[in-house]
């Protein structure tokens, strides 16, 4: 999703912000399979009980992935959005 928009595996800002989300991710891991693997199963269900609440998620994960995949595709090459005109406090969130 980082490289597809930008055409390249040589753009290094998404390989540092993957090293920053995924390397804490995987150490909170491996601590949890060391220290606590109930812990660990109890946080991997992800199993909603509620047929309304599975409703909502699927909803806002579509949402989610809708607005992110139209968003790379209007910032992923550079100076396409600068020539958008698109006002700035969508880039400061």
């Amino acid at each position: 999703m980082l490289f597809l928009p930008a055409g390249t595996l040589g753009y290094w800002e998404a390989w540092v912000y993957m090293g920053l989300l995924f390397i804490p991710v995987a150490i909170v891991g491996v601590v949890l399979i060391i220290k606590d693997p109930e812990l660990l199963e109890r946080r991997m269900r992800t199993w909603e009980r509620e047929a309304h609440q599975r409703k909502v998620i699927a909803a806002s994960s579509l949402l989610l992935l809708a607005v992110f995949l139209i968003q790379a595709s209007i910032a992923g090459t550079p100076g396409r959005a600068s020539r958008l005109h698109l006002c700035c406090w969508p880039t400061s969130l």
